[in-house]
């Protein structure tokens, strides 16, 4: 049977004046996303060397499970609020090989 794990990570770059705005909203949405049925994990990562640039790391159990969330109240809250907070979020979604 194949693993039909999902992996997310995405970076997030944002503008050094609102780190303090942007990191309430990170927070909200990592511990409501770690709620949802089917995620494995939610980790919010900063980078050491830069403190505008955040890395979110996820695993949900399928595809069909990371559309419920992209659907959430929660995640469409985060991205409505992250305007002009945010400079870029780049996404990129992977499969488990080994």
């Amino acid at each position: 049977m194949k693993n039909s794990k999902i992996i997310v990570v995405a970076d997030i770059f944002i503008h050094s004046e609102k780190n303090k705005d942007v990191e309430i909203l990170l927070e909200t949405l990592v511990n409501s996303s770690r709620k949802e049925i089917g995620n494995l994990k939610y980790s919010l990562n900063l980078d050491n060397n830069d403190d505008t640039h955040y890395l979110m790391y996820e695993e949900w159990e399928s595809s069909e499970i990371l559309n419920i969330h992209k659907e959430s109240k929660h995640f469409h809250d985060f991205i409505k609020m992250s305007e002009g907070l945010v400079n870029s979020i780049e996404v990129v979604e992977l499969k488990n090989v080994f």
